[in-house]
């Protein structure tokens, strides 16, 4: 846990290791176990180790072309 903004976190990580997700995760490059495509525009990752949450972490649609080319990088 990390007591600040996810805006201010993002500002302060690493851009080569780290992604924005979405609104609620960002995720080290390491950390992401699989990838599946969801639906047409969004894809929806696990992560090791695996977040004690109960849903699904999905990546927005209007992030998966950066998505992809950062973790083509």
């Amino acid at each position: 846990m990390y007591d600040d903004t996810i805006l201010n976190l993002e500002l302060k990580l690493s851009k080569k290791d780290f992604f924005k997700i979405n609104r609620k995760f960002i995720v080290r490059h390491n950390a992401i176990k699989t990838i599946v495509k969801y639906s047409q525009n969004r894809l929806k990752i696990e992560l090791e180790p695996s977040p004690n949450i109960k849903d699904f972490i999905f990546i927005s649609s209007k992030n998966v072309n950066a998505f992809k080319a950062w973790l083509n990088k």
